[in-house]
């Protein structure tokens, strides 16, 4: 590949520069060295930027978490998606933490299998791993609360 490519051209050029100084008896190793090493320092400070960026995460990509959210929301119970943090750490390394709301009446038993459905379905249709999810909760019980929501 390209690294091979540009081992090849280092090593032409000191041979260039061999050929040279036997040639025209003009030296110019030092120099050709010098350079070659600005190309190495150059390769490793970008292999190890590379490295940090995936070891940090990547910036999150906004259609991503849209598409993310939309799933969630494909979901009857689901009122809405929220707090969605994606980390990227590089190739096929994407988790998703976020927030549904759900109505106030669902049982713990529902809300994991809902959980359980979310993190299969946005794992086959994104490759994305859902690694947690919180709860809001959508009170449907205090009609006080019902219509403010509904004035709103």
């Amino acid at each position: 590949g390209s690294d091979a490519s540009f081992d090849a051209i280092l090593s032409l050029s000191v041979f260039v520069s061999a050929l040279v100084y036997i040639f025209f008896s003009i030296s110019l190793e030092a120099y050709v060295g010098a350079v070659i090493s600005c190309f190495i320092i150059k390769a490793g400070i970008e292999m190890m930027l590379e490295t940090i960026n995936d070891i940090l995460g990547h910036r999150t990509d906004a259609e991503l978490a849209k598409q993310i959210k939309d799933i969630a929301c494909e979901e009857p119970e689901v009122y809405g998606a929220y707090d969605l943090f994606l980390n990227n750490y590089g190739p096929n390394r994407n988790y998703v933490t976020m927030h549904v709301e759900l109505p106030d009446t669902m049982d713990v038993e529902h809300v994991d299998e809902l959980t359980r459905r979310l993190q299969t379905k946005i794992h086959k249709e994104t490759g994305v791993v859902l690694t947690g999810l919180g709860v809001y909760s959508f009170n449907t019980r205090n009609e006080e609360a019902a219509k403010l929501r509904n004035s709103a």
